[in-house]
């Protein structure tokens, strides 16, 4: 992206984001939705941006072994999160 930055601006914070994600990764021995929801609804990984009236829109966390998926739509909270079943309803679909 930078090679299309006209503004040169660091608006969207995205190297602090990705930082504040790799230090909570690193720290955890066992990342479970619960877990992935708290990294996700932290500040420094969330963009709020009021001034800019810009931010988080949408963010989802999953358990692999179990195909589970949670969706927060607008800011993340950890109590925001609501299981999504679009994927399990077209597995289930599928395999019919």
């Amino acid at each position: 992206m930078r090679a299309i930055d006209q503004g040169n601006l660091d608006w969207s914070k995205s190297m602090d984001r990705y930082q504040g994600i790799h230090q909570h990764l690193h720290a955890e021995n066992n990342v479970d939705i619960k877990k992935a929801k708290e990294i996700l609804s932290d500040p420094c990984v969330c963009l709020d941006l009021k001034k800019e009236k810009f931010g988080t829109i949408w963010s989802w966390a999953a358990d692999l072994k179990t195909l589970g998926i949670e969706r927060a739509e607008s800011k993340p909270k950890v109590n925001n999160f609501k299981e999504e079943a679009r994927l399990d309803w077209w597995l289930k679909k599928r395999n019919k």
